[in-house]
């Protein structure tokens, strides 16, 4: 199971590569070979949380880039999984701040694909992750959530633009 974890990292890692020295397509490829290691050895260790993480980090780009290929239903498939996911994690490490700093992270991925594709769930999910990350800066600041948090309002403001209102 150890080799697999390291050829599950290594693939995502080969993705990430692709991706950024070629194509967001490019990526896919290797992306779908670590979820498929990561989805196995998390059968066989439900509970595990670097698996757990590994995985949603794993959903979470093959979001981005099926995104980015403008694919957005697959994308959004992808980081509704990363969500699931994710909530595991933080409910298995309720103080692990980086855990539901990426939870949040996923929701405002969600709801920016969900803007794009005109879904009236994008302001829910933006609030989401806005929500989750006021939660955090109120325990405690630290420059990655209040840079998230940023681009959550900003993510918000142009909704709102886009729609002239936001639900909350």
């Amino acid at each position: 199971p150890a080799l697999r974890d390291e050829l599950a990292l290594a693939h995502f890692r080969v993705g990430r590569i692709a991706e950024e020295v070629d194509s967001p397509g490019k990526g896919l490829a290797s992306y779908r070979k670590a979820h498929r290691l990561q989805t196995e050895l998390l059968i066989a260790d439900p509970d595990s949380p670097n698996r757990l993480k590994a995985l949603g980090d794993t959903l979470n780009a093959v979001g981005i880039s099926l995104a980015k290929q403008r694919d957005f239903s697959a994308a959004r498939e992808a980081y509704e999984e990363a969500i699931e996911v994710r909530q595991r994690l933080t409910e298995l490490l309720p103080e692990d701040r980086e855990s539901r700093r990426t939870l949040a992270n996923a929701y405002m991925n969600l709801g920016l694909v969900e803007k794009e594709q005109g879904s009236l769930q994008a302001s829910r999910h933006l609030q989401q992750a806005q929500e989750i990350r006021e939660r955090l800066l109120a325990e405690g600041d630290d420059r990655k959530t209040r840079l998230d948090y940023a681009m959550g309002c900003y993510g918000l403001a142009n909704l709102f633009m886009r729609t002239g209102q936001i639900d909350a």
